[in-house]
C-alpha cells in the first residue's frame, strides 16, 4: 500500500483485519494514527516517519507477525497499542515520548524483553507493561517492585506485607497509580523517596491507605492529580500541603481571595476549585513558587490580574483555561520559566499580548487557543521553531491567527 504525501491522519479501523497487508509506506505528512487503524494486519516491520506524533488505542493490536518497530519521534501512545504482538522482541522509545499513560500497551507481547527507555521522566501508567516478557521476567523485579530505566512502574503481591519502603536511588519518576498493582491490602506506612526524583504520577499512592509518613524531595517538579488521595496524609474536604507542595484546596463560601502559603514550591496537578471559582477575584502566589500544575486556575473567570513569581519554572496544561477576565499576566519577569504546556492560556480572551522569555524551552500545542487578535512577543530571535516547541504551538480555533514577533527585548513597561 502506498499513501500520498497529503495524508495527515489514518482513520480508525481503516485497515482493520487486512491480514495480508505486509508493507506500507508511511508518508512524511502523516501525524496521527487513530483507533484500531491496523488491527490484525500482517506487518513484520513498522518504520514511522518523524512527523507522526500520536498513535491511538489498539492501532496495531494483534499484528502477530510484527518483529520490529521504529517509532520515529512519536509523542504519545494509547491503550493496548501493541497488544497481542506476540513476535515483538524489542522496542526503542524515542526521547520525544511524553505520554505512555495508556493501559496494557504490550499485553500478550510475551517475547518483548528488551526495552530502551528515555532518561527523562515520562508519564507512564502502572499497567503499560503488564503481560509483556519484561513484566513476566522475575529478574526484573526488586523486592516486589518493577523498575524500567529509573522509572518505578508498579508493585506486585510480594510488596503487600511491607510496612516501610525506600524507592531506589536514581529513580526519576513514579508511574501513575504505581502502587495499585498490589491491590487494596497494602500495609505500607512509610515510603522514602530519593533526592533527584522529578515526577510523582497521578494517583501514585492512593491505595496506600495506611501511609502516614513520606516526603517530596526538593528536586520534584511534577505531582500528579490525586497522588496522595485516600492515604492517611490526605484529609478530604480540607486544604492539604506536604513538604511545600499544595495538594488540594478547600475554598470557603463566597471566598474572594485565594492565597498560596509562603514557601510553597509547587501545586499538584488538578483543578483547585471544582466550585466557587467564580467568586475569586484575587490570587496571591508566593515568591518561592516554581510549579503551576495542570488546570490549577481553570475557570477562575473573575480574576483580572495575577502576579507571577520570578522563580516560576513550569506552567501546566490548561493551567489558566477559561480565565476569561484575566488581562494582566506578566511572564517577562519569569526568567527561570522553562515549560508552558498545551492550552495553558486557552480562552483567556481578555489578554491581548504575551511576552515569552528566552528561557522557555518547551511550548505546548495551542497555548494561546481562542484568544482573538493575540500578539505574542518572543525574546528568542531564531526564525525556526526551537526543538522543544510543539509544531502546533500557535494552533487556535479563533478566526484570527496568533501574531508572533521574534527578537523582542524585554520592556519593563510591558
Amino acid at each position: 500500500m502506498t499513501l500520498p504525501d497529503t495524508v495527515k491522519t489514518i482513520p480508525s479501523d481503516m485497515f482493520n483485519e487486512c491480514s495480508s497487508l505486509r508493507e506500507m509506506n508511511f508518508p512524511s505528512s502523516l501525524q496521527v494514527i487513530e483507533y484500531d487503524a491496523f488491527w490484525g494486519t500482517g506487518f513484520t516491520e513498522i518504520v514511522l516517519p518523524d512527523s507522526v506524533v500520536s498513535i491511538w488505542n489498539y492501532a496495531f493490536k494483534n499484528c502477530v507477525n510484527l518483529r520490529s518497530i521504529d517509532l520515529g519521534n512519536v509523542v504519545s501512545l494509547g491503550d493496548g497499542v501493541f497488544m497481542g504482538c506476540s513476535e515483538l522482541t524489542s522496542i526503542v522509545f524515542p526521547d520525544t515520548i511524553r505520554d505512555l499513560s495508556g493501559n496494557y500497551m504490550f499485553d500478550g507481547c510475551s517475547k518483548l524483553t528488551q526495552i530502551t527507555f528515555p532518561s527523562i521522566p515520562v508519564a507512564v501508567e502502572y499497567s503499560f507493561l503488564d503481560g509483556s516478557g519484561y513484566y513476566n521476567d522475575a529478574s526484573n523485579w526488586e523486592n516486589g517492585a518493577l523498575y524500567l530505566n529509573r522509572h518505578l512502574i508498579t508493585v506486585n503481591d510480594d510488596f503487600v506485607s511491607k510496612t516501610e519502603y525506600t524507592v531506589k536511588e536514581g529513580t526519576i519518576c513514579i508511574a501513575n497509580h504505581a502502587f495499585v498493582g498490589a491491590g487494596i491490602s497494602l500495609k505500607v506506612k512509610k515510603i522514602t523517596l530519593p533526592e533527584g526524583l522529578l515526577s510523582i504520577g497521578a494517583g501514585a499512592f492512593n491505595k496506600c491507605s495506611l501511609l502516614t509518613e513520606t516526603n517530596i524531595p526538593s528536586s520534584v517538579r511534577y505531582v500528579g492529580k490525586d497522588a496522595y488521595y485516600e492515604t492517611a496524609l490526605y484529609q478530604v474536604g480540607k486544604t492539604n500541603y506536604l513538604d511545600h507542595w499544595l495538594l488540594s484546596y478547600a475554598p470557603q463560601s463566597n471566598q474572594t481571595k485565594f492565597v498560596v502559603e509562603e514557601g510553597t514550591v509547587g501545586i499538584a496537578e488538578g483543578k483547585l476549585f471544582s466550585s466557587g471559582a467564580f467568586s475569586i477575584t484575587e490570587v496571591v502566589l508566593p515568591d518561592s513558587l516554581k510549579v503551576i500544575g495542570e488546570c490549577n486556575f481553570e475557570s477562575m473567570s473573575a480574576v483580572t490580574s495575577i502576579k507571577l513569581p520570578k522563580s516560576l519554572e513550569r506552567i501546566g496544561k490548561d493551567a489558566f483555561r477559561y480565565c476569561y477576565a484575566l488581562s494582566d499576566l506578566d511572564l517577562s519577569v519569569c526568567t527561570s520559566l522553562k515549560t508552558i504546556e498545551d492550552y495553558a492560556f486557552s480562552f483567556c480572551k481578555a489578554m491581548t499580548r504575551f511576552y515569552i522569555p528566552a528561557s522557555v524551552q518547551e511550548l505546548g500545542e495551542g497555548v494561546f487557543n481562542q484568544i482573538p487578535n493575540v500578539v505574542v512577543d518572543f525574546e528568542i530571535e531564531e526564525p525556526e521553531i526551537p526543538a522543544g516547541w510543539s509544531k502546533s504551538w500557535d494552533f487556535t480555533y479563533a478566526d484570527v491567527p496568533v501574531i508572533a514577533n521574534r527578537g523582542v527585548k524585554n520592556d519593563s513597561s510591558f
